[in-house]
């Protein structure tokens, strides 16, 4: 069992040449989220309807043995400890995970660790990317099913869910060209998906559909649709970028 979710989902997060994450208030609920994606589709939770007036939802864990994965034994271990509502889950488990996701993708050659202070008073430490030849890939993915109206695999429909939650989706299709320090600008279409009048406004609707689940998501074209991330792990998420634009 990897963490290939949320490792994916902070490289698209992040800034290439800074390194800093697009969108700092919602990473930690987006990062958490992806975990708890991630032991979901493992099996290793299940989520709880509870009856009465307020039909509350709770997380708990399956299994008895933690996962080897240390970040997802961590997460596994969180949900174990006591069953919670997933909008709260998404958020403790999201602390403190950017810094060892972002160590794994220094030691893969994939981000570059980069220390420095604010006003010569504040430590900061931002993760540039050194080799895009990863986050090419995710997003000719992400561009044939946002764009292109594929079929996604099960991560790729986990990743156009999450990064729709956080308003990220349509971003992360864009096509760029890469080299040895990252993808820098590159042309305005894909050459395997050209793109025609109005693909931003269906990029936008695909990935609403991919994150509704399958009752629509696979409409388009025909296929048996991935399973979706469940809709209640996303709402964290969404009351966070809402509070974030409020605030802007």
């Amino acid at each position: 069992m990897t963490t290939s979710v949320a490792e994916d989902l902070l490289l698209l997060l992040l800034d290439d040449a800074s390194g800093a994450p697009h969108g700092s208030t919602y990473l930690v609920p987006a990062l958490g989220g992806a975990l708890l994606v991630e032991l979901d589709r493992a099996g290793r939770v299940e989520v709880v309807e509870h009856g009465g007036l307020l039909r509350r939802r709770t997380v708990r864990a399956l299994g008895t043995d933690a996962p080897t994965d240390a970040l997802l034994a961590a997460a596994w271990t969180e949900v174990a400890h006591k069953e919670r509502s997933p909008q709260h889950l998404v958020t403790r488990l999201g602390r403190g995970v950017e810094e060892p996701l972002a160590g794994r993708l220094v030691e893969q050659g994939v981000l570059e660790r980069r220390d420095d202070t604010v006003l010569g008073l504040f430590h900061r430490t931002r993760w540039p990317e050194r080799d895009g030849t990863r986050e090419a890939v995710l997003r000719r993915e992400l561009t044939s099913v946002l764009v292109g109206g594929a079929g996604p695999d099960p991560r790729t429909a986990a990743l156009v869910a999450l990064l729709h939650a956080v308003g990220r989706a349509t971003r992360s299709s864009t096509t760029r060209a890469c080299g040895p320090r990252g993808c820098g600008p590159g042309p305005a279409t894909s050459p395997t998906t050209p793109r025609s009048p109005g693909w931003r406004r269906r990029s936008r609707t695909r990935s609403r559909r991919r994150a509704r689940g399958p009752t629509s998501a696979g409409c388009e074209s025909g296929r048996a649709p991935a399973q979706p991330v469940p809709p209640y792990f996303l709402a964290r998420l969404r009351v966070r970028r809402r509070i974030a634009g409020s605030l802007a």
